[in-house]
């Protein structure tokens, strides 16, 4: 969640209450590494509000990144995928003639390890 002062005339708090994608992996395997590249549509659902007043918008967009999967032995993997997101832009109606666009970008690096059993 974020804040923002808008000039001492209100203050809106936003951000996003979850997030969430579909991708497909394309990638090639040597020795122990896969490297991939992956892309899909992604989709989330924000919200803005000031005193007396809320919205809540969902955003839909697309993903792309890449990544490294690693196998340390035969069940053990580590990974790390750096991804950007484009979420789209809504515009945010919070009465009184007051609007507020959201134009969401994100950029991600995640670290993961896994078991295979």
């Amino acid at each position: 969640d974020d804040t923002a002062d808008l000039g001492g005339i209100a203050t809106v708090d936003y951000g996003l209450d979850w997030q969430g994608s579909v991708r497909g992996r394309v990638g090639y395997a040597f020795d122990r590494a896969l490297v991939y590249g992956t892309a899909g549509w992604a989709y989330a659902r924000g919200f803005a509000e000031v005193p007396g007043a809320s919205e809540k918008e969902t955003f839909n967009g697309y993903t792309v990144g890449v990544g490294v999967d690693y196998a340390f032995t035969d069940m053990m993997f580590g990974r790390i995928e750096y991804r950007y997101t484009d979420f789209g832009d809504k515009d945010f109606d919070l009465g009184g003639g007051a609007t507020l666009n959201s134009d969401v970008d994100q950029h991600a690096i995640r670290v993961g390890l896994g078991v295979k059993f």
